[in-house]
């Protein structure tokens, strides 16, 4: 799909960018990279009303302001402008050969993934339909990190759906959804008013593993998947009367495998927070997730305790997520990143609007540099882990190891959760072989 953004540039105003957004600027413009953005493909079946579609972008364009948000330097300082937009497009028809669905999609994908996602005075949403057979369209789409999350673009697959089938009944969108930009005006706000209160939380939290960009000089981030059994940590929470979220037992695991592989040391991990925490942000579109900084070392606690202690920092710092900055933590520099970050993802389902089926078959997301960055995500019984790593550090085979070594970590966890932390194997049959 081609398509062509028509934005007057009259008298446009800009304003600040929050905390998290002026990070990602400032890393962007050291490193001079492309690699951070959010992008998704979906898989429309059905006899899709290309009319509709595109009704339902323009809607869902002109209720978001974030998705018509470009950037700018000015008077040496960046800003984010909200502009109007025009959508055009034409479906692009795609044929190769006896390949299926998912495998043009796949290929589709790493095309579209491929191209520049910012550029400094442009709009940031990218979008691209190709008809794949009578019968089934791809549809992909793509933000630059400074305008989304990973939660963003399950909002926008699942809004996109919902405006697709009001356009088709010719009803309107009932609600108005809070923008990214009063966000940000609130958050200063709240910075300056308190912002000495919630410096003072994170300087009571000096970071000692976090890396200075020189370490990410070279950022190539990739990318291995693969499936695990559920059973493994999922049948805990029974056996501790559900005591622990199940995201918490799999950054618990994660982050023990760090400290063993340190020496029981204590390690730094990102845990990606949603700052979406209240009623009227629940489903709004922006960068509102931040990796905030948690701190353990393995040792003579027992794993369970060890999560859970490990759960209830997370909860202590996730109410100071509004503060949270690189210039208001011990040691202050806003190029400062974590080099172990970790996700979890509930997907969203396939929906049906009228007679036409959308599912998420492709997400991905890069929000900050990285050595090693554990994404788990959830899809009904499914249950996948993305090993995302920096190639200029790390090979595929170490990332292959690597992973080895988390599903051993499971399923020790999973037979004895009362053993201590420090004892937790990590290296599996196979490692211990090759040793």
């Amino acid at each position: 799909m081609k398509e062509e953004m028509v934005m007057p540039m009259g008298s446009l105003e800009g304003f600040k960018l929050s905390p998290a957004q002026k990070h990602l600027w400032d890393l962007q413009k050291y490193l001079g990279k492309q690699t951070f953005r959010v992008e998704a493909a979906v898989l429309i079946e059905g006899r899709l009303d290309t009319v509709f579609l595109k009704a339902a972008l323009q809607k869902t364009i002109f209720r978001h302001e974030i998705l018509r948000t470009f950037f700018m330097s000015h008077g040496g300082r960046p800003v984010q402008v909200v502009g109007d937009a025009t959508l055009n497009f034409e479906i692009e028809r795609h044929a190769e050969g006896d390949v299926s669905r998912d495998e043009k999609i796949r290929k589709l994908f790493a095309r579209f993934q491929a191209v520049p996602t910012f550029h400094e005075g442009v709009l940031p949403l990218r979008l691209s339909l190709i008809n794949l057979d009578p019968e089934a369209h791809a549809l992909l789409f793509g933000l630059p990190a400074l305008c989304g999350d990973s939660q963003t673009l399950h909002h926008f697959f699942r809004e996109l759906g919902t405006a697709y089938e009001s356009c088709a009944d010719n009803k309107a969108l009932s609600d108005e959804p809070t923008q990214y930009g009063e966000y940000v005006g609130w958050q200063n706000g709240i910075l300056e008013k308190d912002g000495e209160e919630g410096r003072r939380y994170w300087l009571r939290h000096p970071i000692r593993d976090c890396r200075g960009p020189d370490a990410f000089e070279k950022f190539e981030p990739r990318f291995i998947a693969c499936d695990l059994d559920p059973s493994h940590l999922e049948k805990l929470p029974h056996r501790v009367q559900g005591q622990l979220p199940i995201a918490s037992l799999y950054l618990g695991a994660w982050q023990l495998l760090m400290s063993r592989l340190a020496g029981n040391e204590k390690v730094f991990v990102g845990r990606a927070v949603d700052g979406r925490k209240y009623p009227e942000l629940k489903t709004a579109l922006g960068p509102y997730s931040r990796y905030l900084p948690l701190a353990a070392a393995a040792d003579e606690r027992s794993v369970l305790a060890w999560v859970q202690e490990l759960d209830q920092q997370c909860g202590e710092a996730a109410a100071w997520l509004e503060f949270f900055n690189w210039d208001s933590v011990e040691p202050a520099d806003r190029l400062h990143c974590l080099p172990a970050l970790f996700d979890y993802h509930d997907l969203p389902e396939p929906f049906r609007a009228g007679d036409v089926r959308f599912t998420l078959l492709h997400s991905y997301s890069c929000l900050e540099p990285f050595t090693w960055r554990l994404e788990m995500r959830r899809q009904d019984r499914n249950l996948t882990a993305q090993l995302h790593y920096n190639a200029a550090q790390n090979s595929a085979h170490d990332a292959e190891l690597m992973l080895e070594r988390l599903q051993t970590v499971h399923r020790d966890i999973a037979l004895d959760p009362k053993k201590r932390s420090a004892s937790v194997n990590v290296l599996g049959p196979e490692e211990r072989q090759r040793r």
